[in-house]
């Protein structure tokens, strides 16, 4: 299994997570990130060997890309394709392939529920030569996006509660993200089982592909030793 996380989103933690991931996210201008953070993160990523992705947002900076954001769909797709094009130009400068796009924030969580939005997002995807996808394991935007040719990686999550349905409980809501270890490696165990405990005490079963740590969850850097310590990673192929 893969373990990734998102990255160039401005921690502090980046370079001291790298060495444990086999593939991260990097954001590209929708939430967070210029050419001199992608630069950074691409340049770390090289030096560990780990596989990149671009990670594009709804254009909030202000709230993170974590809000739902009300805008044209026209609009949206012209902001996802400038953050792709930034993203794509760094890594021909640095001669690095992408390997995924993944969708961040509250796009990610909408795509998985609003198959009119998740339909005008990959129509931007499908310009880009990449055909790697993150999605949210188990969703129907998955299967929407493999008819359309993509491959597609499913996700699933180390720090965070879900909902019986699949969906992630609200950041909002107390225990929402998990920063204890023995949490996290009980989740991450139950993962492996085929499916994790959700908030309400119902099991949510998923196969899945790789598995995402927030690099700006408490504790991080310690989590992601744990993970290694416990399971084994390899790059996607």
């Amino acid at each position: 299994m893969d373990l990734n996380a998102d990255l160039g989103e401005g921690g502090l933690e980046d370079a001291s997570l790298m060495p444990y991931l086999t593939s991260c996210s990097i954001a590209c201008g929708g939430h967070f990130g210029t050419k001199e953070s992608i630069t950074k993160a691409i340049t770390l990523a090289q030096e560990h060997g780990v596989a990149v992705g671009a990670h594009p947002a709804y254009p909030d900076p202000e709230n993170f890309g974590r809000y739902s954001l009300k805008i044209p769909l026209a609009e949206l797709q012209k902001s996802l394709a400038s953050q792709l094009e930034l993203f794509a130009a760094v890594c021909q400068e640095h001669q690095t392939t992408w390997q995924h796009i993944k969708p961040h924030g509250a796009l990610y969580n909408d795509l998985a529920k609003d198959e009119k939005l998740a339909d005008t997002v990959l129509e931007v995807f499908a310009t880009f030569s990449v055909k790697g996808l993150f999605l949210p394991a188990k969703m129907p935007v998955v299967d929407r996006a493999r008819k359309l040719g993509f491959c597609v990686w499913e996700e699933v999550f180390a720090d965070r509660q879900y909902r019986p349905n699949g969906n992630l409980v609200s950041r909002s809501i107390a225990g929402a993200v998990l920063s204890d270890i023995p949490a996290v490696l009980n989740q991450v165990t139950q993962w492996v089982e085929g499916g994790a405990k959700t908030h309400t005490g119902s099991r949510f079963t998923a196969t899945w592909d790789t598995l995402c740590l927030h690099s700006d969850t408490p504790n991080a850097v310690d989590i992601a030793r744990a993970l290694n310590n416990h399971f084994s990673f390899k790059k996607l192929t």
